[in-house]
């Protein structure tokens, strides 16, 4: 499994850097070359844009998706660069909302910064960025161009209200599942905008940009359900969400299961904060496999990937490429829930 696991990573290290290094330095050209007066938004725009955020997973998914309807990935690059921009501003956004100063163990633009000068960032990044996206546009037909303009609309729309909804459940001790996942769908318009808008660039067809449409959703759920499912046993990242922000997906499991046992530790937590001692954390973890947490998201994940792969079913063009990606997921998510250790990690 390990051996298996470490040559997806090496596999998946190679497709993000053809896929998707040159619209990440080209993300980076545009904002550097940009004449900011105000030192301090500059620095905050250059640790973000340089050391910070490596986003390769959306261009490249931009790049495949383009390509496996026939078109060519380079005309993908400049929506790839203004949307990398517009995530990076609802990134920060999400970090100031959920008072997040730490993440993947770099300070955030808003750890680093402070709110005003990340909600600056945060701004110049989303007007930049909307500027490229109606450039990149004005070189589409008057039809592609609404159907992009109308699928990023659609996405801010569906992860904002998500966001809204996730502030609504950290007042919440139980919340069920099926309301979690529902917000979970909504916040997954991201990753789906960027396979439709791939294909749509591509020139798909109707039923291939709806089964990229939605490959793109249900992958971008399994993200979502990956980093909660990380977040679980990162001590730092778990502490922050019990005091700070909702609970992830394993513990909603859970708190269905067996409410007082798990309620209990998160209750400890709360209290102590970044002084909780690592076998309080350890114990956490340990109810959460006994109560099913672990079993029943591991359920969760096998649908997603069952409907992923049933949307690719009929892609002939970087179909291997896609279900790579799937695996990868799926086998980072296998290491952190049965502890199989890897020095190999990805970005998607």
């Amino acid at each position: 499994m390990k051996n298996k696991n470490k040559k997806l990573m090496m596999q998946m290290r190679k497709l993000l850097k053809e896929r998707g290094m040159e619209a990440l330095e080209e993300t980076r050209r545009t904002i550097l070359t940009e004449e900011i007066e105000s030192k301090k938004v500059k620095e905050a725009l250059k640790y973000f844009i340089t050391t910070y955020w490596h986003d390769l997973a959306r261009p490249t998914l931009l790049s495949i998706s383009c390509e496996a309807v026939g078109g060519n990935p380079v005309a993908a690059i400049p929506f790839a660069v203004s949307l990398s921009l517009i995530s990076g501003a609802l990134d920060i956004h999400d970090d100031i909302i959920d008072q997040t100063k730490v993440k993947n163990d770099l300070q955030t633009v808003y750890g680093r910064y402070g709110c005003n000068t990340a909600l600056l960032t945060a701004d110049a990044l989303l007007f930049k960025g909307f500027y490229l996206l109606q450039k990149a546009c004005m070189q589409m037909s008057k039809d592609k161009a609404t159907d992009i303009v109308e699928s990023v609309k659609a996405m801010f729309y569906q992860v904002g209200d998500a966001e809204a909804l996730e502030l609504a459940l950290r007042k919440q001790k139980k919340i069920q599942p099926e309301v979690y996942m529902g917000i979970i769908k909504k916040k997954a318009a991201d990753v789906e905008a960027h396979t439709f808008i791939g294909a749509i660039v591509g020139d798909g067809k109707e039923k291939e940009k709806e089964s990229l449409r939605k490959y793109g959703r249900y992958l971008g759920m399994l993200f979502i359900i990956r980093d909660d499912v990380a977040d679980l046993f990162n001590p730092q990242e778990i502490i922050h969400r019990i005091k700070k922000e909702h609970l992830p997906l394993p513990i909603i499991y859970s708190l269905n299961s067996n409410f007082e046992s798990v309620y209990a530790y998160i209750r400890e937590i709360k209290r102590v904060g970044m002084n909780t001692p690592p076998n309080t954390l350890q114990k956490l973890i340990n109810t959460v496999r006994q109560t099913g947490g672990l079993s029943e998201t591991l359920i969760c994940i096998k649908d997603l990937v069952n409907k992923a792969q049933i949307n690719i079913k009929d892609v002939k063009i970087n179909r291997a490429i896609f279900e790579l990606i799937l695996q990868s997921v799926v086998a980072d998510l296998e290491e952190d829930m049965f502890n199989l250790k890897s020095n190999a990690t990805t970005t998607f």
